[in-house]
C-alpha cells in the first residue's frame, strides 16, 4: 500500500507515467514544413531573410557571429556610442535686465570689445564690464523709439538699429553719439560690420551698405533678395562674403561688392522651413564655413561651405527647438572644434565632428533670445524671456543631482542691469 507515501515530481521533468513516449516520438520525427502557409513562409523570410525558424538551433555550444544573427535585422550603419552625458554648467552671474524686448527677430545684445557687453532694454542701451562687475548706460533715445539691434565695430564703436528705421554709431569711450545714418522705412533687425562697412538689415527687407567713411545718406549698396524681415546677418572671417537671414526662411549669401548700387545674392539657401536668425562663421576651416540656425517649426542647425562658384550643405541636425543664437568656439581657447546653440532654454555646445552635445549650460529662462561670445572664447553671455541676462565664465560643474532648478521671474538676482 501507498496510502502513506506521497509522490514528488522534478520541476522540470514532468512524470513519466503521463507520457505516451511511443506517439511523442513520432510527433517530434514528424515534417511540418506541409502546415507552413506561403503568407506564414513570406512572413518568415522578410523577419529573419534567408533563416527559417524551423532551422535556427534552439541550443548552441559557440559563439555566433553577431553579422549572421537572424534576430538582428541590417537596418543601417552601427551607430557610434556616445562619449558620454554632456556636463551640465551654470551661470557665474544672473542680471536683472527690465526692459528686455521678448521678440525673435531683434538682435539686442552684443559683445563689446575684450570683457564687456552691451544690451538694449526699450530705448536705453547698457554696457556692463564683466571684469569690473559695473555697468554704465550708453545712450537713452528720445519717445517711444527703442533699441533693435546691436553690432561693435572694429573701430571700436557701437552701431545700434532703432524701431525708426535709422542705425547710430556711438563712441564708447566718450559716449557720444558719432553719426546715424537713416537706412531703412521700418525697424532695422540686424546691424553687423566688416571694417569700415556698417551692414543692416530691417522690417523692409532690405540690407544696405553704408561706408561710415563717407556721406551718411548716401549707401554703398542696397541688397533686394529677402521677401520678409531681415533677422541674422554676419560678415565672413576674411570678410569675402555676407550671410543673411530673413523671416522668409531664406539663406542669402552675398559676395563683397560694391561697384553696382542694387546687387542680388550670389547663394540663396532653401533648406530651413522657418526664420533664420542665427548665423556664425567658422575660423577653424580653411575654406568659408558657415552655422545657421532654424525657428519653431525647423528646428535644425545647418552648416555649409561657402564658395563663389557653389554651396554645399555639410550637415543638418535636428536639435528639437527654435534655434536663437549660434557661436563657434575659439581655436585658442578649445581643444576642439565646437559650436555654441542657444535653443530652449538653455545653451548648448556641439562636437562639430559628431554633433552630439559636449556640454549644456543651464539657464533660468525658459527661452534664450539672444547669444554672445566673448572674443577669447571664456565667456558666454545670453538674454531669455522674463527680463534675465546672465554670464557663463570658466565652465564651473553643475553635479547633475543638484542641478539648479528653473527661477520664474524674480528680482533676487545677483545684480540688475538698470
Amino acid at each position: 500500500m501507498e496510502r502513506g507515501r506521497r509522490r514528488y515530481q522534478d520541476r522540470f521533468i514532468p512524470d513519466r507515467r503521463a507520457t505516451n513516449m511511443e506517439v511523442s516520438a513520432l510527433n517530434v520525427r514528424e515534417d511540418l514544413s506541409g502546415h507552413t502557409t506561403p503568407f506564414h513562409a513570406a512572413l518568415g523570410k522578410a523577419v529573419l531573410d534567408e533563416y527559417c525558424v524551423a532551422t535556427v538551433p534552439i541550443l548552441e555550444f559557440r559563439k555566433r557571429d553577431k553579422g549572421l544573427s537572424p534576430w538582428v535585422l541590417p537596418l543601417g550603419a552601427p551607430v557610434p556610442a556616445a562619449l558620454g552625458a554632456p556636463r551640465r554648467y551654470r551661470a557665474i552671474k544672473t542680471l536683472d535686465a527690465p526692459g528686455l524686448l521678448d521678440d525673435f527677430y531683434l538682435n539686442t545684445l552684443a559683445w563689446v570689445g575684450v570683457s564687456s557687453f552691451a544690451v538694449a532694454l526699450g530705448g536705453a542701451v547698457y554696457v556692463y564690464d564683466t571684469s569690473r562687475n559695473s555697468i554704465c548706460e550708453l545712450l537713452s533715445l528720445t519717445g517711444t523709439t527703442v533699441a533693435t539691434a546691436l553690432a561693435y565695430l572694429h573701430c571700436g564703436d557701437l552701431a545700434v538699429g532703432t524701431s525708426l528705421g535709422t542705425v547710430e554709431v556711438w563712441d564708447l569711450t566718450a559716449q557720444r553719439l558719432k553719426a546715424r545714418f537713416h537706412s531703412h522705412g521700418f525697424r532695422v533687425g540686424a546691424v553687423t560690420s566688416s571694417n569700415t562697412i556698417l551692414t543692416s538689415g530691417g522690417m523692409d527687407a532690405k540690407i544696405v551698405h553704408h561706408d561710415t567713411r563717407l556721406d551718411r545718406w548716401r549707401p554703398l549698396a542696397t541688397l533686394g533678395g529677402h521677401f520678409g524681415e531681415i533677422c541674422g546677418l554676419a560678415w565672413s572671417v576674411d570678410g569675402a562674403f555676407l550671410a543673411s537671414g530673413a523671416s522668409d526662411s531664406l539663406v542669402c549669401l552675398w559676395k563683397k561688392d560694391f561697384n553696382s548700387r542694387r546687387q542680388f545674392p550670389l547663394h540663396t539657401l532653401r533648406a530651413h522651413r522657418a526664420a533664420v536668425k542665427a548665423l556664425a562663421w567658422s575660423s577653424y576651416a580653411a575654406g568659408a564655413v558657415l552655422a545657421t540656425g532654424g525657428g519653431r517649426s525647423d528646428r535644425t542647425i545647418k552648416r555649409w561651405r561657402v564658395a563663389r562658384d557653389a554651396c554645399t550643405l555639410l550637415q543638418s541636425t535636428d536639435v528639437g527647438s527654435q534655434v536663437t543664437g549660434l557661436a563657434w568656439s575659439c581655436p585658442d581657447a578649445h581643444a576642439r572644434e565646437e559650436i555654441f546653440a542657444a535653443h530652449g532654454g538653455e545653451v548648448v555646445a556641439y562636437d562639430v565632428a559628431t554633433m552630439t552635445p559636449a556640454a549644456t549650460y543651464v539657464g533660468e529662462a525658459s527661452r534664450i533670445l539672444n547669444l554672445a561670445a566673448a572674443p577669447s572664447g571664456k565667456t558666454l553671455v545670453t538674454s531669455g524671456v522674463h527680463e534675465i541676462v546672465q554670464i557663463w565664465e570658466g565652465r564651473p560643474l553643475v553635479p547633475q543631482a543638484t542641478a539648479p532648478k528653473k527661477r520664474w521671474p524674480s528680482r533676487a538676482f545677483d545684480a540688475s542691469i538698470r
